[in-house]
């Protein structure tokens, strides 16, 4: 709640800064794609086992055309298997945060003529929400609270992880202008975490006769470590990554007097 709540005061800040300093175009809009995970069951190959993401964004271009400031809230899902183990993983991802994008070519939606398109990269900050998962006989078992690797339990000094974490957004897309007040762009982000538990994986087994008298059954069974005490499980050095890419299309707000000229010259 309180990160939330500072994100939203960032933003606030930036924008009301900004519109008192210059002009300034506004536009909100929708996107759709694909995400993908790397991190321990998945560590090399780009755009395996993809999934869907979905969203909105709402973007403020700067009177120098060329940087714009935007806030966006993304929900999607991520998920792997590992082909040395039996281990397999899929989390719901919903993130919210600000961002800033540096346009290659001077650009404002809606001006054909002039801003037909651009290259653009872009980067920020995100406050996301993870679930990771597994599959137990047929039913989607939470991992978060359980403590496959022993948290919470004789066996590992640290807590559960937290569902709630930090992340760094970068990444690259190309923008152009459709009409007067639409605009079509094409993503593609990958996402700096700090955690390396996007897949309840991070370091080694644990005795799961002894997990399972800490964490409970269940933490024991979905642990996967029978007759491998002690072994890597995963790599914590290695923080976990994800992908979000896809389509937008966004819609320029007219202002208040553009919307005033508008209407009186269909009245005429």
């Amino acid at each position: 709640m309180f990160k939330r709540l500072f994100f939203s005061l960032i933003l606030s800040l930036v924008l009301s800064t900004i519109s008192t300093a210059q002009t300034y175009v506004d536009e909100f809009g929708l996107m759709a794609g694909g995400s993908y995970y790397m991190g321990d069951l998945n560590p090399y190959n780009h755009f395996n086992n993809y999934n869907y993401n979905f969203g909105g964004f709402f973007k403020r271009t700067l009177s120098n055309k060329q940087i714009a400031l935007r806030a966006h809230l993304m929900y999607g899902r991520i998920s792997a298997s590992s082909a040395n183990s039996d281990l397999s993983f899929r989390s719901s991802v919903l993130e919210i945060g600000p961002a800033i994008e540096i346009n290659f070519l001077p650009f404002e939606i809606g001006e054909r003529k002039k801003y037909k398109g651009t290259p653009y990269l872009f980067g920020g900050i995100t406050y996301f929400k993870m679930n990771p998962q597994t599959n137990n006989e047929g039913n989607w078992v939470s991992l978060q609270t359980l403590g496959t690797e022993g948290q919470g339990s004789s066996q590992n000094p640290n807590k559960q992880y937290k569902s709630q974490q930090i992340s760094l957004p970068v990444g690259l897309g190309i923008k152009v202008n459709l009409s007067k007040r639409l605009a079509l762009n094409l993503e593609y982000g990958i996402r700096k975490t700090f955690t390396d538990y996007l897949d309840d994986v991070s370091g080694t087994y644990v005795d799961i006769d002894q997990l399972e008298i800490e964490n409970g059954q269940l933490a024991s069974d979905l642990s996967k470590g029978y007759g491998i005490n002690g072994l890597q499980r995963g790599n914590s050095q290695n923080k976990d990554w994800y992908a979000i890419y896809g389509l937008g299309l966004s819609f320029r707000i007219l202002p208040n007097n553009e919307c005033k000229n508008n209407f009186s010259r269909k009245k005429r």
